[in-house]
This record gives structure tokens, sequence and C-alpha cells, in this order.
């Protein structure tokens, strides 16, 4: 007989972790665990400095993670991309992201967050109840 070596659920995590930041994966988006042979990523896959992933990237991402010998199945849900794990291979599609785009939009004009104040002029950054953080343009009253 063979020996059968196991692996700790925190090795697991470690390993598809150390994938995810070799490929430039932003981890303070995703989340990743494991249950048994199979691997689990949430979130929204952008690189650290935020850009979106080629499809070709996420190609070489996902192998990565599945030539692991650990790995059986793989069950993703991101908000930016339709990922389903059919046998070896894999059905990608990009989503839009509103999250994303909000971000694009925000650094395509420019926009600076500043306090609330009594000029009309800025551009005032508040929190809604589910954390996510929503831009209001306030356009000067003549």
């Amino acid at each position: 007989m063979g020996i059968v070596k196991t692996i700790s659920r925190f090795e697991i995590n470690k390993r598809v972790r150390n994938i995810l930041v070799k490929h430039g994966v932003s981890m303070h988006l995703m989340q990743n665990s494991c249950a048994g042979h199979t691997i689990y990523l949430k979130g929204t896959l952008l690189k650290e400095n935020e850009a979106a992933f080629e499809l070709q990237a996420v190609e070489y991402l996902l192998s990565d993670i599945t030539a692991l010998s650990f790995v059986k199945h793989l069950v993703i849900d991101f908000t930016n991309w339709k990922i389903v794990h059919e046998g070896s291979s894999f059905a990608i599609e990009k989503k839009d992201d509103p999250l994303i785009k909000k971000k694009e939009l925000i650094k395509k004009h420019d926009f600076h967050a500043t306090k609330k104040s009594d000029e009309k002029d800025k551009t005032v950054a508040k929190e809604d109840q589910s954390t996510n953080i929503t831009f209001d343009i306030l356009k000067k009253n003549k």
C-alpha cells in the first residue's frame, strides 16, 4: 500500500493564497476557503493596482490552482467574472461589475472624496449601510 499524505485546511488555503498573490490578485477584495478537495473563491477579481484581469491571465490563474494535487473541484463566485469549472476546463465570461464601473468613473474624472462642507461644488463621499461608498457630485448653485 502507498502512503497517503493528508494536508491541513490551513496549508491548502495558504497554497491557494500564494498562487493568488503570485498572479497579482488584490487580496482585500477576494476570499478563499476549502472543504475537503473543493476550493471556494469569492469576491471581485482585480489586480493589486485595481486594474482588471485579461481573459488569458484568468485562465492561467485558474489552471495554476487546479494543478494543485489536492484540488478536485473549484467553486467560483466572482462579481466581475462568470466562471464555470467543467471537468478539466473552464467556461469564462467577463461580467459588468458596478463596483468596478464606479472605480473607473472615479479614476476617469479624478474625483477626490472630501468631507461634507457648505461649499456646494465639492465631491462628497458618504458611507451607506452596506459599507459601500457612494459618490455624490453637488453642482454649484448660481
